[in-house]
This record gives structure tokens, sequence and C-alpha cells, in this order.
């Protein structure tokens, strides 16, 4: 399923929850770390170590 954009449709999901649920995440896999660099305005839901 590569280059389908399927993870991407995850992470973004994932994001959405997190704003709904009011929930931090911690971005552990380098992809999601990855798009969290590329998207500034979800650092409200990150959460660091």
């Amino acid at each position: 399923m590569r280059g389908q954009g399927v993870a991407e449709a995850m992470v973004h999901q994932l994001v959405s929850d997190a704003h709904n649920e009011s929930i931090r995440i911690l971005p552990l896999c380098t992809y999601v770390q990855a798009q969290f660099a590329r998207h500034p305005e979800w650092e409200d839901v990150r959460k660091d170590l």
C-alpha cells in the first residue's frame, strides 16, 4: 500500500481524534515524528518525554 497515502490519512485521523478527545500524542514512530515536523499546527496535541 506504499505510496497510496494510507499512513498519512491515519495520522491525520489520529490528530483529529486527539483534538476531539483532548488527548496528547507521544510520536514514537519515525513516520509520525516526520508528520509532526511537517505540521507545526499539531503541536498542541504533541506530548514530549
